[in-house]
């Protein structure tokens, strides 16, 4: 198994994070797409990125390993759809727990803090990400779905923080309370 396949595995299997950290250390370029392969037994695989896959499986550690060592939260690749790390955090995040909610926004302020930039245009689509977490958040309100309901405000009240610079100023703990039921 190469490198960068055994990195997959430690991210997917919230492995080790030393390990993650010197699988890192022998990839050079931690932005490259990579081919992940598909867990149900079968020889297919898909694309996707380091960074992307750790947000995928939630991983909070690897994230922040990967951005640690220099990862571009706001990467785009045109064989990903055009969708970069944030857009892709945003779009994910849909009927999990409250446990879920709170780390999956723990990883939006990771990247805010390292950089991902909510004004980022997404290429052929004219618009940013802020924009789309304000469509996002602008829906009707579901009660089958009400972690997402609150993710979506909570995640575009972070991109706001970042834009207007009171990132900073942001007390998580406050903002993670709004899962506590």
């Amino acid at each position: 198994m190469d490198v960068e396949q055994k990195l997959i595995q430690e991210i997917r299997s919230h492995g080790n994070v030393q390990v993650i950290c010197r699988l890192c250390d022998d990839i050079e370029n931690l932005n490259e797409v990579v081919a992940v392969p598909i867990t149900d037994g079968s020889h297919h695989t898909f694309s996707s990125t380091f960074l992307s896959m750790a947000i995928s499986c939630d991983n909070l550690e690897a994230v922040e390993v990967l951005l640690q060592k220099g990862v571009d939260p706001n990467y785009i690749d045109s064989r990903l759809m055009n969708e970069g790390p944030l857009l892709h955090q945003l779009s994910i995040f849909t009927g999990k727990t409250a446990e879920d909610a709170k780390k999956a926004l723990q990883i939006t302020k990771l990247m805010l803090d390292h950089g991902a930039d909510p004004n980022q245009i997404i290429p052929g689509e004219g618009k940013t990400v802020y924009q789309y977490a304000q469509l996002k958040a602008s829906l009707a309100y579901d009660p089958s779905s009400d972690y997402d309901y609150r993710y979506d405000g909570v995640f575009l009240e972070l991109l706001e923080a970042r834009i207007h610079g009171t990132l900073n100023l942001i007390d998580m703990e406050d903002l993670l309370s709004s899962f506590d039921d």
